[in-house]
């Protein structure tokens, strides 16, 4: 993304970039496996931050998370997750 760790970390710490949607432990049971950044994010809160199309990213990311609902009548789905934008 072209900006410091340091940087990264403040974001974190200071609460701008949630755990979750900004980034993510790569092994949640030991922090000191690595993180993994949400990159199309973080790079639309380097951009846009404080816009409209900006929550619009993060709604949309989030959205995409949520298990997918079968529609009234359908046979639910096999799949278990969706991919992540995590990299």
């Amino acid at each position: 993304m072209g900006v410091s760790r340091s940087y990264l970390r403040d974001r974190r710490k200071g609460g701008q970039w949630p755990q979750g949607t900004y980034w993510v432990y790569l092994n949640p049971d030991n922090p000191r496996s690595g993180i993994r950044y949400n990159v199309r994010l973080c790079l639309s809160w380097f951009t846009d931050r404080g816009t409209h199309q900006h929550d619009r990213a993060v709604h949309d990311y989030l959205m995409s998370t949520l298990p997918e609902q079968p529609a009234p009548g359908a046979e639910p789905s096999t799949s278990t997750q969706k991919n992540h934008a995590y990299r």
